[in-house]
């Protein structure tokens, strides 16, 4: 799917303010889309319900794919890339050891590694 049809396009957006809000606004600003709004939430079940009933698009993280409804179809467009860095936290008192070990073990998750 290309940019002018995603920009025709009904769109439901998350909920402005919201951490996803900004990256998905930055991220569509970027690729010159102005997305026609229709709905906004704060529920990506109810979005992904909305989209297999085909009201709308939307941008959904991935996991919130987990479990999607019948009728929704994840598209690639290729002019639009997003990544994201997730960072292991710990108490500056707390062992380096126990920071590694939880990286370790996230590695082994399906979940993690597919993002």
């Amino acid at each position: 799917m290309g940019l002018e049809a995603l920009n025709d396009a009904p769109w439901i957006l998350h909920v402005r303010g919201s951490s996803e809000a900004s990256v998905f606004d930055f991220v569509l600003a970027n690729a010159g889309l102005h997305p026609r709004v229709v709905a906004s939430s704060d529920d990506f079940n109810a979005t992904l319900r909305l989209i297999a009933a085909g009201h709308a698009v939307a941008m959904v993280p991935q996991l919130a794919m987990t479990g999607c409804p019948a009728g929704v179809a994840e598209v690639e467009v290729p002019e639009i890339e997003l990544t994201r860095k997730i960072m292991a936290l710990c108490a500056e008192d707390a062992s380096a050891d126990l920071a590694a070990g939880i990286v370790n073990e996230l590695r082994g998750v399906d979940v993690i590694r597919n993002m």
